[in-house]
């Protein structure tokens, strides 16, 4: 967790300068800096802001591996690695990797993508900020799916539970435990 929080941060550059350039070029640098204060002038509103998206970041990459992988809440675990102050959502059993693939992706999009495009679109500086930050806590998740790229549709994958990331089941899994 440690490692891909620090290869994280690593991405923190480039997805500042995708969110905050096309903004600025829209709205002018000035609205853009004085937007990117706007956690200074309500920080609590901005902490509750992020407290929120945090848990709704977890609950989505569970809700999408209910969906998408057909698997029910009973096989999802949220909790908190404290060494590494990293909330996570865990899939227990395991999943199709497309299925994990859009579990790991889908709060990069719903809380990253999609209010930054509001903001872009209304100028709202509290769209893109949250926008911006959720999609910082998504960065983690873009590693799993740069890590998983090569892996074929088809392929069952199981969360690891002390790492960052999945392993590659066995194809007959599901028979065996049938049996």
């Amino acid at each position: 967790m440690v490692k891909a929080n620090l290869i994280s941060v690593g991405l923190f550059i480039p997805l500042s300068l995708l969110f905050l350039i096309p903004y600025g070029m829209i709205w002018g640098a000035r609205k853009t800096g004085s937007d990117l204060t706007l956690f200074y002038q309500e920080p609590l509103f901005f902490i509750f802001l992020m407290i929120v998206g945090v848990i709704a970041h977890e609950l989505l990459h569970g809700f999408t591996w209910i969906c998408l992988g057909d698997k029910s809440w009973s096989s999802i675990r949220f909790g908190v690695n404290w060494k590494a102050l990293a909330p996570y959502a865990h899939c227990v059993e395991p999943v199709e990797i497309s299925a994990y693939r859009w579990g790991a992706a889908m709060p990069g999009i719903v809380l990253g993508l999609l209010p930054f495009l509001a903001g872009m679109a209304t100028g709202s500086g509290w769209f893109i900020l949250f926008g911006y930050m959720l999609a910082i806590t998504a960065s983690g998740d873009l590693l799993i799916l740069w890590i998983t790229r090569g892996l074929k549709s088809g392929t069952l994958v199981q969360d690891h539970p002390e790492r960052v990331g999945c392993q590659v089941v066995d194809m007959n899994y599901e028979l065996r435990m049938k049996n």
